[in-house]
């Protein structure tokens, strides 16, 4: 299947920072910790960022306003988060982008969507937890994901057909390839 026959659905806004140890300038993808300010002692962000609840459904946000401000509390602590447009093949949630904000595409991940953003780029890749998938690192463009969608799948059915064998790779969950742009406020 070629990425002409794909279709990527706009799921919604995820606020992402760095974790603890994989502080990385260039990554920009889904992994870290995402919704930082539940740290903070803030409630749960589900009901004022419109998070689907639904088992299943990515835990990204679907109200524009909310996360926007949910971004700027965590800037004002001085936490460095990314917020980031997600896209996937998956249809819920789906959402309207806000006009006249500005996206900038910045790669392909490959990720735990539908839990807890577990990426297979930065964890297994990047961070070197398997050596079977290290030729793949030479594809990745200046914000550590993948360019272009085809490669990103050729990546994603590459790392299936090893899981088992390959006692670096994330077992769990369903891996996605995900399309990552980030606000360019």
């Amino acid at each position: 299947m070629n990425k002409n026959e794909r279709t990527f659905w706009k799921n919604g806004f995820l606020v992402v920072a760095d974790a603890v140890g994989y502080e990385d300038e260039e990554y920009a993808g889904v992994y870290g910790i995402d919704w930082p300010l539940q740290d903070f002692d803030e409630p749960q962000p589900e009901e004022e960022l419109g998070i689907p609840t639904v088992r299943g459904a990515i835990w990204v946000a679907t109200k524009w306003d909310s996360t926007y401000r949910y971004w700027q509390r965590c800037l004002s602590r001085n936490i460095k988060a990314r917020l980031l447009l997600i896209e996937t093949e998956l249809d819920y949630p789906i959402v309207q982008l806000p006009y006249p904000v500005i996206w900038e595409f910045v790669g392909y991940d490959v990720a735990f969507m539908t839990g807890n953003f577990y990426s297979a780029v930065q964890q297994e890749l990047i961070g070197g937890t398997t050596k079977s998938l290290k030729h793949w690192k030479s594809n990745l463009n200046r914000h550590r994901l993948f360019s272009d969608a085809d490669v990103a799948y050729a990546f994603l059915q590459e790392r299936s057909a090893q899981l088992g064998s390959d006692l670096g790779l994330e077992t769990y969950g369903e891996f996605f390839v995900t399309r990552v742009s980030r606000f360019n406020p």
